[in-house]
């Protein structure tokens, strides 16, 4: 089924389909720090008993970011003060699984199933860390690249590299490594996914015959 070359294995992973005999509902919440809110919502129904049945279900998810701006937006160490303070990385994403069932005898299934997700993140803030010891003397190292092509965008820690690496003999900065220089808030992290399932089964008594045809349609900008 998922061919030869799955030598180590495979997941499957099947959604809950449409129930034809009950209506049923649930929601849940989760809040959090860095201002996280989680919504999350499933509701099914019968349409006709036995027959046909609609269920959907939601996620929308929120998020700040754990990263704070520090201001600094070039290698000389240069503070807007505009942007400092301000929190980096937000997410915000919208996902939405419709799925029809349909049973017009009790040979015969068909689902219908939809995926749409949408985000409208921030671009998130990494960034290469210096990966080697200061030179003799002490001098701190800056890392701060920044990108020419046209819009100009800059990513920085600032000084040295907070987590340092004693294979290098490259000591920690003392930095914080959740504060970053960053003025890319408004170069998007925008994501569309759509995608659509037919799933069609018969059972033939000493088997069933089954045909899946999909559709999916991706339209990304991420810096």
């Amino acid at each position: 089924l998922y061919g030869r070359n799955a030598y180590a294995g495979v997941i499957s992973l099947t959604t809950n389909r449409a129930n034809t005999n009950e209506s049923s509902a649930s929601a849940a919440a989760t809040i959090g720090n860095y201002g996280r809110a989680d919504l999350e919502f499933v509701g099914n129904l019968p349409l006709v008993e036995d027959v046909l049945a609609a269920r959907i279900a939601v996620r929308s998810h929120r998020f700040d970011g754990f990263f704070e701006n520090n201001g600094i937006i070039d290698a000389a160490g240069t503070v807007d003060q505009a942007l400092r303070g301000d929190s980096i990385g937000r997410e915000d994403t919208l996902y939405v699984r419709p799925s029809l069932r349909y049973t017009p005898n009790s040979n015969l299934t068909i689902d219908l199933i939809g995926e749409i997700y949408r985000e409208r993140s921030e671009a998130y803030p990494a960034v290469g860390m210096p990966a080697q010891a200061p030179p003799p003397g002490g001098t701190i190292l800056t890392s701060c690249p920044t990108i020419q092509t046209p819009p100009t965008a800059t990513l920085c820690y600032g000084f040295g590299n907070p987590f340092g690496d004693e294979s290098r003999n490259l000591p920690g900065s003392g930095t914080n490594p959740f504060s970053i220089g960053h003025n890319l808030g408004d170069r998007p992290a925008d994501y569309d996914s759509q995608s659509y399932v037919l799933d069609a089964a018969y059972d033939l008594g000493n088997g069933t015959l089954r045909g899946i045809l999909s559709y999916q349609d991706v339209e990304e900008e991420v810096w």
